[in-house]
Order: C-alpha cells, then structure tokens, then sequence
C-alpha cells in the first residue's frame, strides 16, 4: 500500500515562545533556554554555543491517502467536473515509504550517548522501505533542538550511518557518496513544538521532497568542534562558501538565503521523544 501526501499541506502557525527556566535532573541538565528575544538568537541547532531549546507551540496536519483511494477520489471528481485535468489542486506531494522505531530508555530526558536509539530509528526507517544503500537518502531533517549533547548525539548517528564513521576525528574509514547528504534543523526557525513538531518537521520535508529544496539551519554560525563535519549544513551564506570553494569571484554579493537547492529523491525526517521514543519517516518522490 503506498501512502501519499496528496492535499496542500496546512498553514502552520506557532505561537510566540515562552521562556521557561533551566532544570536539573540527575546531575544532567536538560538544557531549556531561559532568555528574552528568543527565536532570534537562541534556538541554533549545531551551532558550538548552542545553550538548550527554545519550547513554542503550533499545529500541523498531513494528509495520507492510500494511492488506490487517491485514484478513485480524483476519478469521480474529475466525472463530476469538479476538478480540471492538471489535478493541480490535488496532487501528490510525496510518498510516505519507510517508518522506524526504537527505543533507548536510557535517562528521562537525554537519548542514549553511544546513539544507538537515533542508529536504529533511521536504519529501520530505511529497511522498511527496502532501501539498503543509505547513499540513496540525500537530506534529513533531523531532530536537533538546540541541546549541546542531543545535537552531538545524533550528527555522529548521522555520520556513522551515512559515512561508515565510528571515530570522532579520522576521516579515514569514510565510505563515499555520489551526492552529499544535507542536514538541517526546522527548530532553529519555529522552536520546539513539544506537541507538534513531528507533523510540522514531517511538512516541511514533504514540501523539501516537492520542491527540491533545503531549509537552511538558522544561527548556525560555528561549528561544534566535537562532531566531524561531513554533511552539509544549508545555512547563511552557505552560497557564498560553496562560491569560494570553488573559486570563484570573491566579490559576488553574499546570498543571503539560506535554502539549497537540490534533488531530493528520499528524505528523512527525525523526531526523538523524552523517554527515549523515537520515531523517524523516510519520504520520497512518489513515482507509480
């Protein structure tokens, strides 16, 4: 059975975040940031002086619709002449085609830290889609919140998984890829939902799977020492580094959008939960 994303993905609206203060629980710090002006500086997944997450909240809805319903639904309608033939106000946005879980109940709050929770989530969410090469996936939206041990947690999950790296700083057993893997953080631009930020993460991906686009990591300004860079993070000025890297004019203009552009075949979109729940979707471009 495939599942579509088939109608516009909702309006997503989030409320004005609410400072909330630091808590300690056995000996770890949780990490919730406690400041005014906040979703302008201080929610920056990544970023080496990321302090702690910014909590908002908001709604989002995805439609699934099995694929023989879909064609069924657009049939009639389109017998009823209440839709033209482009179905341009139904169409499919993506395809929902691999689902994981795990669990690594290891504290109340902070995932596992050899990983092993955020490893398995993907992994299953690959193999129940019957992808066994993980060169196939090209973004993932990852959980990141803005916590200086979640954020590291995870990008070395990313990093083992997707380059076969198990060391911290060698370089050396990286397995290579076609393409690079983009990562981002939808958290650095909305907060926390702690309600809803499955669903909306989940609509941004389906729209980065649509539209070929990557949504950039806001105050992503300096990288975590700690975790080798070997994704690539959309962020500002992310343009203008690729520029210099490969030598071109050193005057161009600084862009200052921070979405990439690129083909977007499978994305994942990655939601780990206090406890130790931890679930992730793989989407992908729907081809019959």
């Amino acid at each position: 059975m495939k599942a579509l994303a088939t109608v516009p993905p909702s309006s997503v609206s989030t409320s004005s975040t609410t400072p909330i203060g630091t808590t300690q629980q056995s000996g770890e710090e949780i990490g919730v940031q406690q400041q005014g002006n906040i979703m302008q500086t201080l929610s920056r997944p990544f970023d080496k002086a990321r302090s702690g997450f910014v909590i908002s909240e908001g709604c989002g809805i995805l439609v699934l619709e099995e694929l023989e319903h879909y064609k069924k639904r657009i049939s009639e309608m389109k017998a009823n002449n209440e839709i033209g033939s482009d179905n341009a106000d139904h169409q499919i946005y993506a395809e929902l085609v691999g689902y994981g879980l795990s669990s690594d109940a290891s504290h109340i709050t902070l995932p596992s830290r050899d990983g092993v929770g955020a490893k398995l989530v993907m992994q299953r969410a690959m193999a129940d889609a019957g992808i066994s090469d993980p060169g196939c996936v090209d973004y993932i939206n990852a959980h990141a919140t803005s916590t200086p041990k979640g954020d590291e947690i995870e990008h070395k999950a990313i990093n083992t998984i997707f380059f076969n790296n198990n060391s911290d700083t060698d370089s050396t057993n990286s397995k290579g890829r076609d393409r690079d893997l983009f990562v981002s953080s939808n958290k650095s631009q909305i907060g926390h939902l702690l309600g809803a930020a499955g669903a909306v993460e989940s609509i941004f991906t389906v729209l980065s799977v649509h539209h070929d686009k990557v949504p950039g990591t806001l105050n992503l300004e300096e990288f975590d020492e700690n975790v080798q860079m070997l994704c690539k993070f959309p962020r500002r000025g992310y343009h203008q580094e690729q520029k210099q890297e490969q030598k071109q004019d050193q005057e161009q203009k600084q862009d200052q959008s921070f979405c990439m552009d690129t083909e977007i075949n499978y994305a994942l979109c990655n939601s780990f939960g206090f406890g130790g729940t931890n679930a992730s979707l793989l989407f992908s471009k729907f081809r019959e």
